[in-house]
């Protein structure tokens, strides 16, 4: 199942998959998983600011060394990248702040298993300008609507008694 029209694309393990892998590609605001799950071949686009984050953690190697892993983070777990590892601190820290910053997302720290602090967590352009809709400017009339009076309750409550309607049909 090739992926095309994206920007970069990776093959990374899935202990789920049919043949034990799943291509993800990066979109601008999307990224799309691809794998063969059953027989079936599915592909699941996920928008990028549903991902929590790109997080950072410290884990044991396979020659029992530390080694930094970046991991593209979301609330399921099938659905976060790894995206990198490396056991050289300098590096890693370099690649993890130019992610955040490409993917504008934050970069978050994982201090134990399952303890996720936030380390920069303003994302620079992802949040618009408040609305005008509570403010003070926006209770304001219209040029147009200043002119004309504003009804009130009281006189919509007048009740006229003993007084004919006269409603023509024709």
């Amino acid at each position: 199942m090739p992926l095309h029209n994206r920007e970069i694309a990776l093959t990374r393990a899935d202990a789920r998959a049919d043949d034990r892998r799943r291509e993800v590609a990066f979109g601008n605001q999307s990224i799309v998983i691809a794998r063969r799950v059953s027989g079936i071949a599915m592909r699941v686009r996920v928008p990028l600011c549903s991902y929590r984050g790109v997080a950072l953690s410290l884990a044991e190697g396979r020659d029992g060394e530390a080694v930094h892993r970046i991991e593209l983070l979301h609330c399921d777990p099938d659905l976060s990248i790894p995206l990198g590892e490396a056991s050289d601190a300098a590096d890693i820290a370099a690649e993890w702040a130019g992610l955040a910053q490409l993917r504008s997302l934050p970069r978050l720290l994982e201090r134990a298993p399952g303890e996720i602090e936030a380390v920069e967590t303003a994302r620079p352009g992802a949040s618009p300008a408040p609305r005008r809709r509570g403010s003070v400017v926006a209770r304001r009339r219209t040029r147009f609507s200043r002119r004309r009076r504003m009804g009130t309750l009281q006189r919509l409550a007048v009740a006229y008694r003993d007084e004919r309607e006269i409603i023509c049909y024709e």
